[in-house]
């Protein structure tokens, strides 16, 4: 899992952290992550939807969102922090709100 974790991951995740995907989009993400799984452990139905709430990887992009646009605010480039304040600002609060749910 660590290898995958380590090797696969980036890959599937490259440059999600700063686009702004639809719900369709994100499912398609997980369902892949889900398919590797699935094909790595030889699993199938609920268990590979419980080794992946167990390994906590269904929120792979929502978290890099929120760790992106959060660091995003505190950049001392003032095009970059005029960016975030207009457009990112709101996008954040949304991302966090539909994490915690």
């Amino acid at each position: 899992m660590h290898l995958v974790s380590a090797y696969c991951k980036p890959y599937l995740l490259y440059a999600t952290k700063c686009l702004g995907l639809s719900v369709m989009q994100l499912r398609s993400i997980v369902h892949t992550w889900q398919c590797a799984i699935s094909h790595i452990f030889h699993i199938t139905g609920a268990d590979v939807q419980h080794l992946c709430n167990f390994t906590s990887e269904l929120h792979l992009v929502q978290n890099r969102q929120i760790k992106f646009l959060s660091g995003l605010c505190h950049v001392d480039n003032n095009v970059l922090r005029f960016l975030f304040n207009v457009m990112d600002r709101n996008v954040l609060a949304e991302l966090k709100h539909r994490y915690d749910s």
